[in-house]
């Protein structure tokens, strides 16, 4: 009974432990609420890289892939009555002012469109109509306005009189390019993005990656703080919140010169190239220094342009040839742009590629301890994906856990057996046999947990084929767990451990009588070792994921 009580007991466990993905992937970027304190601001990139799910997806497609399918009149006057009908309503602000802008920049090159615009006036109306008025302010040229000056004095537009009037009234034609355009907020970066997607032109994406030369206002307020006397508790008060800091944002010091080579605006704003609210607000606690609103803003604005250049390095071939290509006036831009480009490699499974370029970041910044453990995770075919992992693991689904029932039904059917000569052993060495058991408790605890820890890795990391093997995705645990004889010799010492401990504590300890005490009481012990195990890596997985 003992051996098949524990069975049910195991699964009664699983069943509490087993749970759901409580948050969803933390690997998709997302920076349309990007705010000007790292906090509250201008959304940028909303509509280029990561699309608002309320956004059409032809309509997003047709945006992004403009520059390369160069889509014929018709689809493009598809796609502009899509845009006043219907994703105009439900799309951000940030968004339609984009969207308007790339309108009125293709009808730069294609002047055919201008007409077909206006003839679109007559079929909407309400948001869809004032933002075609706008689109043919931007794109139109002396006919146009007299064509609008027309539509006020026809009654069959009288419905949109005061949108044609109140355009009317401002400079008309007025459209303002992109490039020249100062990068003073998220939407300039947005247009910028806007610019390269209506024309393929590169000329816009070297105007982002030259915001990454701006001057570095975090190494500067830090520098300046170094510099400054103060008491030496104040010294050391600052210096403990230091080593609090993130390893991302690793501060390195030499003397009184901060000798970090990456440029801290982004790693404030970024973690990598991913955006981390939590993890700046941490920071900006943490840093001796405060920022003012207009200094957040430039940082924010840094950030954001260095995330936006990743996340379209990734999609868009020249916008990662723009960062090989690109001018670094700084050390800091330079090591972003080499960090853009291994990541723009890693999402793309180029793994060698990845390798050299990370070789040369850690050539000017051999500190740089987490893009070294991604080097050598390339070196091994290992891609790591820094969140999104489950906050639970299968408990029933591998191996072990048969293995598990079947030491149960051991011990029931050797029951006799074992009691006797355990309690033999215990009565002419008791402490001895006591003391060996609660080692080898504590030891196949320990061991025990590190067995579902890396059960608990290996299961998320994913195997995807390619010309170097099989690439393993995710968080992975050392390459020795992928043998299946580690497994086996891994059970096999865990299990007799875990049998010599609930042998010695039942009769040692708990001072057994029966037989039926001794596999009550050994039951007891392995399902403790077992729950304690489970529990300790459940409490990993809870604080790393």
């Amino acid at each position: 009974m003992g051996g098949l009580a524990m069975v049910a007991i195991w699964i009664l466990v699983r069943l509490l432990f087993e749970g759901k993905n409580e948050n969803g992937s933390l690997t998709s970027l997302n920076l349309s609420n990007v705010e000007s304190d790292l906090e509250s601001g201008n959304s940028s990139y909303e509509a280029v890289a990561r699309p608002e799910p309320s956004v059409d997806t032809s309509f997003d497609e047709f945006f992004e892939t403009y520059y390369k399918n160069r889509w014929s009149t018709n689809d493009i006057l598809s796609f502009l009555r899509i845009f006043l009908t219907t994703t105009c309503y439900s799309a951000p602000e940030g968004s339609v002012e984009m969207a308007t802008y790339f309108f009125a920049r293709i009808s730069k090159d294609r002047a055919e469109l201008v007409s077909l615009y206006e003839n679109e006036l007559s079929e909407v109306g309400g948001k869809g109509a004032e933002l075609l008025i706008e689109i043919l302010r931007q794109a139109g040229g002396s006919g146009t306005r007299e064509f609008l000056e027309g539509c006020v004095r026809d009654d069959n537009y009288s419905g949109i009189r005061r949108s044609l009037t109140k355009a009317l009234e401002l400079p008309f034609p007025q459209f303002q390019s992109a490039l020249l355009r100062p990068i003073r907020t998220g939407l300039d970066l947005d247009l910028l993005w806007c610019e390269f997607l209506a024309t393929g032109s590169t000329e816009p994406v070297f105007r982002i990656i030259d915001v990454l030369n701006w001057p570095d206002l975090v190494r500067a307020g830090l520098q300046e703080w170094r510099q400054t006397p103060e008491s030496r508790l104040r010294r050391w008060q600052a210096f403990r919140r230091i080593r609090k800091l993130p390893e991302t944002f690793e501060l390195r010091f030499d003397g009184a010169r901060i000798s970090t080579a990456e440029d801290l605006d982004c790693r404030l704003g970024l973690d990598g190239i991913q955006t981390n609210r939590q993890r700046a607000e941490k920071i900006r606690a943490l840093l001796p220094v405060q920022f003012s609103a207009d200094e957040l803003n430039y940082i924010a604005l840094k950030s954001v342009a260095k995330w936006s250049i990743a996340s379209n390095a990734i999609k868009h071939p020249p916008v990662l040839k723009a960062c090989r290509e690109a001018e670094a006036r700084t050390t800091g831009a330079g090591l972003s742009l080499l960090e853009i480009q291994a990541e723009a490699h890693l999402a793309k499974w180029e793994i060698t590629q990845a390798q050299k370029v990370l070789d040369e970041y850690l050539r000017t910044s051999p500190g740089n301890r987490s893009l070294a453990r991604k080097r050598a995770a390339a070196a091994d075919g290992v891609v790591a994906i820094p969140g999104g992992e489950l906050r639970t693991f299968p408990l029933l689904n591998r191996p072990g856990t048969y293995a598990a029932a079947f030491i149960g039904v051991f011990l029931f059917a050797f029951g006799d057996l074992s009691f006797a000569a355990v309690d033999d052993l215990v009565k002419s060495s008791f402490w001895i046999t006591t003391i060996s058991g609660i080692v080898s408790l504590l030891l196949a605890i320990g061991i025990g947990a590190l067995r579902q820890l890396y059960n608990g890795l290996l299961e998320r990391a994913v195997a995807v084929p390619t010309d170097r093997g099989p690439i393993y995705v995710g968080i992975v645990p050392p390459k020795f767990w992928f043998d299946v004889r580690a497994h086996g010799a891994s059970w096999l010492l865990v299990g007799a451990l875990s049998v010599w401990a609930s042998w010695g504590l039942a009769c040692g300890v708990f001072r057994s009588h029966s037989r039926e005490e001794f596999l009550l009481w050994a039951n007891l012990v392995l399902l403790v070792r077992f729950g304690i195990s489970v529990g300790l890596t459940r409490a990993y997985f809870a604080y790393r994921h």
